[in-house]
């Protein structure tokens, strides 16, 4: 491989920018599921988006054709605190006006590397924006930004060897909901529809099992299961209080990564937007330990109180006051941690908490929880079937968390030149 040879070149000559727009709203035939309609929050994962919350029909995409895109394009957060998020997109689709879309990519630009180049420019988006109330890059100084572009053979080695770690941390994470959703069907099989294996391996309450009705839940179950509230099975252990002498936006000596509510996304721990706290500020109990529950308990949004990930392995983070850590008793783990992860639960949560300007999630909310509870044989049961998915997401976890810190530690280097591939 050649030496790299940097050449200054602005993204109006790489491709062609396309700033998003959204279709008329009222018009409900222009939203479907044939397209994509990728959004902000669709950015924050980075790498390749697959799917999006919400969609367009075919009419939706004809109505914003001159701001649809298509190809690889490589999308870029430029208003507010979503500023420099960027994401990749292999299909055609849309965006909102919250997002420049670099699209039409020439032939000797890699878009790949466009994007692991963009990706480690936050702070310089920030700079350059316009900034009133809300910052915002606008698509003539965004199309202005200039990138130096090494030859294309080092272009495509260097995307080489980045994308390779993405792909193995985006097949982790697509494992993670797959193990999830073959957990929660069990859990509704056993502890919801009660046809968990009688003695002669048959599904319980098909096969004619007795049933009892239960007063106080008001349903039937097995005749030798019994109702108990959650504070016989779990200890619920508030966050981290600090003051804004004690945190830390860049890691330091003495200091501990905390996470926030917004760090749990889809059942599972990110590490987006971390803060660290003095380690002088938190206990032992305030550490995320392996075979846990990582809850948020207060939130403006119901959509977020009661948020919930399993916490597969012990993690060295702290986690702050707005949130809590659930220890579960150890053979009751992997009943309360689907529990914990299905809608029954956040359900139950919305319909208890109740708040105008916040919400509050208190542990005697989690500990007054009753539930139908079976004999110890068939929470071991369950637990021998379940713990080893848990445990693999455990591992999968670690392994995306070590595979992260090279990415962030090469892709610096690689892309100003310090780190050359021969």
């Amino acid at each position: 491989m050649n030496k790299p040879i940097f050449t200054d070149t602005k993204i109006k000559k790489i491709g062609k920018v396309i700033t998003g727009k959204t279709p008329a709203t009222d018009v409900c035939e222009n939203y479907g599921n044939d397209y994509m309609f990728i959004t902000p929050n669709e950015l924050h994962n980075g790498y390749i988006i697959r799917k999006s919350e919400k969609g367009l029909s075919e009419l939706g995409l004809s109505s914003i054709k001159n701001n649809s895109i298509s190809g690889i394009s490589i999308l870029v957060g430029c208003i507010g605190w979503d500023m420099g998020n960027v994401a990749l997109c292999t299909e055609t689709c849309a965006t909102n006006q919250q997002i420049n879309a670099i699209t039409e990519v020439e032939s000797e630009y890699n878009p790949y590397y466009v994007y692991y180049w963009l990706s480690i420019k936050k702070d310089y988006l920030f700079k350059i924006a316009s900034v009133t109330r809300t910052p915002i890059l606008n698509k003539s100084t965004f199309e202005e930004i200039t990138i130096p572009m090494p030859q294309k053979d080092v272009q495509d080695g260097t995307v080489a060897v980045l994308s390779a770690i993405d792909r193995k941390i985006e097949l982790n994470n697509y494992t993670f909901p797959e193990l999830e959703d073959m957990a929660k069907t069990i859990f509704d099989y056993w502890f919801v529809q009660f046809d968990f294996p009688n003695v002669e391996g048959k599904p319980y309450k098909s096969s004619g099992g007795a049933m009892v009705w239960n007063e106080q839940l008001k349903i039937e179950i097995p005749k030798d299961w019994e109702v108990k509230s959650l504070d016989n099975f779990v200890k619920v252990i508030r966050g981290v209080t600090y003051s804004k002498d004690d945190i830390s936006d860049v890691p330091k000596d003495g200091y501990t990564t905390l996470l926030r509510a917004n760090n749990i996304s889809n059942g599972t721990i990110n590490y987006e937007g971390l803060v660290y706290v003095n380690k002088k500020c938190i206990s032992n109990s305030q550490l995320l330990e392996g075979h846990s529950i990582f809850i948020a308990m207060s939130s403006g949004s119901k959509e977020h109180l009661g948020k919930t990930a399993i916490v597969p392995c012990n993690l060295d983070t702290s986690f702050g006051a707005f949130c809590s850590k659930i220890e579960i008793v150890k053979n009751a783990f992997a009943w309360l941690a689907i529990y914990f992860r299905t809608a029954y639960f956040k359900s139950h949560i919305n319909n208890i908490c109740l708040g105008t300007n916040i919400n509050n999630l208190t542990n005697d909310h989690i500990y007054s929880i009753n539930l139908p509870v079976p004999p110890k044989s068939i929470l071991d049961a369950f637990n021998i079937l379940i713990l080893p998915l848990i445990n693999k997401q455990g591992y999968s976890h670690l392994e995306n968390r070590e595979l992260t810190k090279l990415r962030e530690w090469l892709l610096p280097m690689l892309m100003n030149g310090q780190v050359t591939l021969v």
